[in-house]
């Protein structure tokens, strides 16, 4: 499994678009804070900034090395920014993995029993919080529009079916702090859940697990009492990705994709003499569900402001999603993205077409 910022922080955080709130003075003063990315590429650069009211101190961006043997792609989003006395914060949790059994040789994903946003709302506050209560919880539909999450059901062949299941919500807790004053914290999230089913055809048991993946979680914390929905809002509204850092990452997941891949098909290979049945089925079901929970990922990757300018055969400015290296407008209106600087449009697609520039 795999998984923005403005109000489509494509892959890492939008699901900020999941905002929720936070408390501050009417009239604060904002002021520009930077998510870092200090070690994914050559050098340190800029994610995504987002607007925060003056003063504020903020830790985090993008880190990696994560340890979740699930993260498919090797980074997280963990970013918080607070006020000097720590009592106001919004923060951008890393996405939680799961599922709901271990199965032997597959990777060690934790196993817990989650179904709903509600019971993933829940698990991640107590590991943070263990003492904070649920307060009130509602479900948000419209996290998930634009962002292309739907549930579904896939047919994996010979019986075996994979469906998807996506949820939303928002849940209010709250806690003490370390001085015994009453808090308040606000966390909203999307969960992307995927069901397998197998049969076993007489041979063994029909397997059937569920395996799911949340967005990164949009946190607000305040003392009892002093939320302001509105001010969150804003902030959310203000995250905008950087399109150099996005560039670079949606290289590094391209490679990603690639490897496994490979990866897949090799142990594949390795495995058909043994049981061609049991290894096709158990392939093929691998796969779709990689290939699924990849386009959730893309999906999440979709949600940031993942787009560069191109000069159109017009001379006009053509906003474009971001892709390989090249772009071309074939004959018939349609486009291709390629890193292939040697493509040639009318031998892979038919077509004639023109090679676009970049936006100066």
């Amino acid at each position: 499994m795999a998984f923005d910022v403005t109000a489509k922080l494509r892959c890492i955080a939008t699901s900020v678009a999941l905002l929720l709130t936070l408390s501050l003075p009417a009239q604060a003063q904002m002021q520009r804070a930077l998510g870092i990315d200090a070690t994914g590429f050559k050098q340190p650069v800029p994610a995504f900034a987002v607007m925060v009211p003056q003063g504020w101190q903020t830790k985090g961006g993008v880190i990696w090395g994560s340890k979740d043997p699930c993260n498919t792609y090797g980074y997280e989003l963990s970013w918080a920014a607070m006020s000097r006395d720590q009592r106001y914060g919004v923060a951008i949790l890393p996405s939680m993995r799961w599922t709901d059994r271990q199965v032997s040789g597959g990777r060690s994903c934790a196993v817990m029993q989650i179904g709903s946003a509600r019971d993933a709302l829940a698990a991640m506050v107590s590991r943070m919080l263990p003492q904070a209560q649920m307060l009130d919880y509602r479900q948000r539909p419209d996290f998930t529009q634009g962002t292309g999450l739907q549930p579904g059901q896939f047919d994996l062949g010979n019986g075996a079916w994979m469906k998807s299941h996506v949820d939303a919500g928002e849940a209010l807790f709250g806690f003490s702090d370390d001085r015994g004053n009453p808090m308040r914290v606000a966390v909203a999230l999307t969960l992307v859940a995927y069901e397998t089913y197998m049969p076993g055809g007489g041979v063994m048991a029909d397997f059937r697990s569920v395996t799911g993946e949340t967005l990164p979680a949009w946190v607000a914390f305040a003392p009892d009492g002093e939320l302001d929905m509105n001010m969150s809002e804003q902030m959310r509204l203000s995250i905008q990705i950087n399109p150099s850092w996005q560039k670079q990452i949606s290289a590094h997941q391209r490679k990603i994709d690639g490897d496994n891949r490979r990866t897949q098909a090799n142990i594949a290979n390795i495995n058909r003499d043994a049981n061609e049945y049991v290894a096709r089925l158990g392939r093929e079901g691998h796969e779709s569900r990689m290939k699924a929970m990849d386009r959730s990922s893309q999906s999440w990757s979709d949600m940031m402001n993942e787009r560069e300018n191109w000069r159109d055969t017009d001379g006009s400015r053509l906003n474009a999603p971001v892709g390989g290296e090249n772009l071309w407008r074939l004959d018939n209106g349609d486009f291709v993205s390629t890193d292939n600087h040697n493509f040639n449009p009318l031998e892979s697609t038919g077509q004639f077409g023109t090679q676009l520039q970049r936006w100066e």
